[in-house]
């Protein structure tokens, strides 16, 4: 509006001068007519009026113009930009007679003058006046002889929301000397504005002394915001040039942030007192103090508009600045950033330099230093920043800053050109906490860093050169240490980074050796970021080769990976997920990740001696979800051992052999069959599963097993197996297993039914096949138990249910009890018989357990010379039993065999003793307890298959086996 204000100036004293000397030579309607045209034209077109001419001869000579007025261009919204009730001018006569025009006098009477501007930026007054009004005083006007009567100005500019008016008028001081008075009010930038002022008299802003400067005195009111100015101007042709004492201050409530574009802003209390001054383009706040909220700052600020490009110098010092205070870290600058990213198309480095791009339009110099910088709850200490910017070149010569414990030093050159960006940075971290520096900026980053760190910047490629640093999250047991430089990329002509150390996490240790990707595309979201290398902890390795989508939000992931190791388990506490227990594997596949989706897909590999294939999906969330089809041409029984939890690991990670775990438990103090090693079973509460699995073969050296097929379900801590199918012995087993983890202990049922397993492959896997050729037994049975514990020797002593199992055929022999090791058999069956051999036409048991006491309550053997009958009980908790059975010849036999015989004492170890028919009460063979392998499920019926020579009491007992066929009821009822 300065400049504005000076143009009218010059319009109305050329039309003075022009009018003035016109007017001397004519006066007439005609000369009146011929000076709007001269006026007009001058103008550029401009239509201009006036009303009337009159002059007055005498000493001086007076020339009136009255309702003089100057058109506005169509587009404004008043009809006349300049009005006047009368202008009037005193020519000097004796200057006229030297051949000069001097004007001794100019009135102006009540001046209106409305200015405005438009949105696409032009303005009402451009175009009046040429480069004459650029040049400053000289105008040959005598002091004190400029008078303004009630003058009016106003201001429209859509751009700034200005809508100003301005009184104006000359008065006379007490001393007599004339003086501008000025009152102005409306709005600026949507706050309302009230300005009054005073200057010296108008013809001495017009002289030509310009030593003789003009003093002005200013007082206003923003909103809020409250100024003073009192200085000189150079004068009214250079309404710039000034100098003089400025003083600001407005309270918190404020609306300053409007006023600077950033209404988003909260900024404090503020005061500044500084001398102002502005000459040839230059403006500079020399001893400056201010205040703001609580901060306290000093120094110097120099703008310097001339030249190629504007030069600010700022040299300042602040006690403490807290930039949270002023609303800078809202929640949306991590949106926002996101947004610029998602907009963004072009590389990374082109991005960059387009944002950094104003830097190229000035130069600058700092020199910052500040006690305490706090943004939301971080503080940083003695906070220094020296550098320079020029033509586009950023040298920071010493940033430095303390955290609590930590501190940063950096220094670096960035050229920032057209398209890219050039450079280097070095600095150094001591116990430099990211968390409390980035958070408030959005970022997520967190940890702790301690190293050097040495960069460059070329060629759109951000490279790290003899970088170490050490990296530690304290809240996730995270440490790791970095050594960064320079590698080429197999498959890529890109150069790349690789990154060499070790660390550790949750207390597991781990090494690393992995080339990644330039560092700028890391923030490209349409360049997939690769990724090559292993990582290794406690003999497990990952090798991986593959590329990351936005690999700082962890986008989509492409990748083959090999991983292998001597037990999966040993990965759950440095992955934080729950791999099953196994021995040694090697797994390999494609990895495929997007958003909280894992797939591994055409997943193929093996785990001791047994081979696995199929694909797996886990979705990550506040319970994890997993989905398997798994399948195995081999599965070896021995290499499931470790999922029980009896099977302890070797040294080597390998699982451990009997012999090995028979030590282990008996160092542990546990001496009998089940184990009391509590079950962890966080596992089965954190995640959920739906796992579809099936083999075709099955290897155990006991159990002659073939296919298995099994559907698992786990849903909030309820595991259910429904159903689990095995080839035993040329039969089938189905069971459906059910265990509940909510509480301290697990709390399940299972139902068994064995229907057609052949005795012959049976006794072929015991390493018997001479037996085995001869025999023809067949077993089936069937039971439904439930238990509860956290151990396995908990959760026998707790065992409730039924469990019946029936044979027909078959014998029994000396050399197979030898063979299988079973003294305490072969004591048992020489009490019973004399024979080596004992033919089996039929054998049939039932036992029903009660809180671990499993009740013999019927046994029946029946062979071609004897039948056998017995009964008692199996103590699972103390693991002690306690049975009786004794022989009935079925033909009349001297001597006969038929004393009672009684076995009792430890389950691995009972004593065999002859007792009399009084003390028999029950019996049973106590290699039946072997059979009993809980939790087991139903066991369907074998049919007898008795030849026509089968006894009566071996039907018998068959046909009373089937009449319990269908249990009643749960286990346990």
């Amino acid at each position: 509006m300065a400049k504005a204000v000076r143009s009218i100036l010059f319009i109305l004293i050329g039309l003075a001068l022009l009018l003035g000397a016109a007017a001397i030579a004519v006066e007439s309607p005609w000369a009146r007519g011929w000076l709007e045209g001269q006026v007009s034209q001058r103008l550029n077109g401009r239509d201009v009026e006036i009303g009337s001419l009159d002059i007055g001869w005498g000493w001086p000579l007076t020339v009136r113009l009255e309702e003089l007025t100057v058109a506005n261009p169509d587009w404004a919204e008043h009809e006349r930009m300049l009005a006047l009730k009368a202008l009037e001018i005193a020519v000097s006569p004796g200057a006229l007679l030297k051949g000069k025009l001097e004007l001794q006098r100019l009135g102006l009477a009540r001046p209106v003058i409305h200015l405005a501007r438009r949105e696409d930026g032009t303005s009402n007054w451009e175009g009046l006046v040429g480069k004459q009004g650029q040049q400053g005083g000289g105008l040959g006007i005598s002091p004190d002889i400029v008078t303004i009567d009630n003058g009016q100005l106003t201001y429209r500019d859509p751009n700034l929301e200005a809508d100003l008016s301005v009184d104006f008028q000359t008065r006379n001081a007490k001393d007599g000397a004339r003086k501008l008075v000025i009152e102005a009010q409306g709005t600026f930038q949507g706050l309302p504005l009230a300005l009054s002022g005073q200057g010296g008299a108008p013809s001495k802003a017009l002289a030509d002394d310009r030593g003789n400067a003009y003093p002005i005195t200013l007082q206003g009111r923003l909103g809020q915001l409250q100024a003073s100015f009192e200085g000189r101007l150079a004068g009214v042709t250079q309404p710039a040039n000034l100098e003089g004492q400025l003083d600001v201050s407005a309270p918190q409530t404020a609306n300053l942030a409007s006023l600077i574009g950033r209404p988003a802003l909260e900024l404090p209390s503020f005061e500044l007192h500084s001398r102002v001054s502005h000459q040839d383009r230059r403006w500079s706040l020399q001893s400056a103090t201010a205040r703001l909220g609580e901060t306290h700052l000093q120094g110097s600020v120099g703008v310097a508009l001339g030249g190629k490009r504007p030069r600010i110098t700022a040299q300042l010092q602040a006690d403490r600045i807290d930039l949270s205070r002023w609303g800078l870290f809202g929640n949306d600058v991590s949106s926002q950033a996101e947004r610029q990213g998602a907009e963004r198309s072009a590389p990374w480095d082109q991005w960059l330099a387009q944002q950094l791009a104003p830097l190229r339009e000035f130069d600058a110099r700092l020199d910052l230093a500040v006690g305490r910088l706090a943004y939301a709850d971080i503080a940083l200490r003695d906070v220094k920043l020296k550098g320079s910017l020029e033509a586009g070149r950023v040298d920071v010569q010493n940033l430095q800053l303390e955290q609590d414990q930590g501190a940063l030093t950096a220094q670096g050159v960035v050229n920032i050109q057209p398209q890219t960006l050039s450079g280097n940075i070095d600095a150094q971290l001591s116990r430099f906490d990211l968390g409390e520096a980035l958070a408030p900026l959005g970022s997520e980053v967190r940890g702790i860093l301690d190293g050097q760190l040495q960069a460059r910047l070329s060629q759109g490629e951000l490279v790290l050169q003899d970088t170490s640093l050490g990296y530690r999250l304290p809240a996730q047991d995270l440490f790791v240490q970095v050594n960064a430089d320079t590698a080429d990329l197999e498959g890529s002509s890109a150069t790349g980074v690789r990154l060499q150390g070790s660390g550790r996490y949750n207390g597991e240790s781990f090494e690393y050796d992995l080339k990644v990707g330039p560092l700028l595309d890391l923030r490209d979201p349409d360049n997939p970021y690769p990724v090559q290398g292993w990582v290794a902890s406690d003999q497990s390795k990952l090798r991986i080769d593959g590329t990351i989508e936005k690999p700082l939000q962890l986008g989509r992931i492409k990748a083959s990976l090999r991983l292998s190791g001597p037990n999966p388990a040993r990965l759950n506490e440095l992955t934080g997920l729950n791999f099953p227990a196994l021995p040694p594997y090697e797994l390999q596949g494609r990895l495929r990740v997007k958003g909280d989706l894992i797939r591994m897909l055409d997943l193929d590999g093996t785990f001791g001696n047994s081979d696995v294939s199929g694909d797996v999906r886990l979705r990550l969330g506040e319970r994890n979800m997993l989905w398997a089809t798994l399948h195995s041409q081999r599965l070896d029984l021995d290499d499931l051992a470790p999922l029980t939890g009896n099977a302890p690991e070797a040294e080597g990670g390998e699982t451990a052999s009997p012999a090995q775990q028979a030590r282990a438990r008996q160092e542990e103090g546990r001496q009998g069959l089940f184990s009391d090693r509590e079950w962890d079973l966080q596992g089965l509460r954190r995640m959920d599963a739906k796992v579809r699995y099936s083999a075709d073969s099955v290897d155990s050296e006991y159990v002659p097993l073939s296919e298995v097929s099994l559907d698992l379900t786990l849903e909030r801590g309820v595991l259910t197996l429904d159903p689990l199918r095995m080839g035993l012995g040329g039969g089938t087993v189905v069971a459906q297993l059910r265990m509940d983890a909510h509480g301290q202990a697990l709390d399940g049922s299972l139902d068994l039914s064995i229907r057609g397993a052949n005795l012959k492959p049976l006794l072929r896997r015991a390493g018997v096949p001479e037996i085995a050729e001869d025999s023809a037994g067949v077993l089936g049975g069937q039971g439904r138990l439930r238990f509860a514990g956290g151990s396995m020797d908990e959760l026998m002593a707790s065992l409730t249910g039924r469990l019946e199992l029936a044979m027909s055929g078959g014998r029994l022999d000396m050399l197979l009890i030898e063979g299988v090791g079973l003294d305490v058999g072969e004591a048992l069956l020489a009490a019973l018989s004399d024979a080596d051999e004992i033919p089996m036409r039929c054998a049939y048991t039932r036992l029903d357990a009660e809180s671990g006491i499993a009740a013999v309550k019927r046994f029946f053997l029946s062979t071609a010379d004897s039948n056998i009958t017995g009964g008692g009980k199996i103590d699972l908790d103390r693991e002690r039993l306690d049975l009786a059975f004794e022989a009935h010849p079925k033909d009349l036999s001297l001597p006969a065999s038929d004393s009672p015989v009684r076995l009792q004492g430890p389950i691995t170890d009972p004593q065999v003793e002859v007792v009399s028919r009084e003390l028999i009460v029950r019996g049973v063979l106590s290699a039946l307890a072997a059979l009993v392998s809980p939790p087991l499920a139903i066991l369907p019926w074998v049919e007898p298959g008795l030849g026509e020579g089968a006894d009566p009491g071996c039907r018998q007992v068959l046909d009373e086996s089937h009449e319990v066929r269908t249990l009643p009821g749960k286990a346990g009822d």
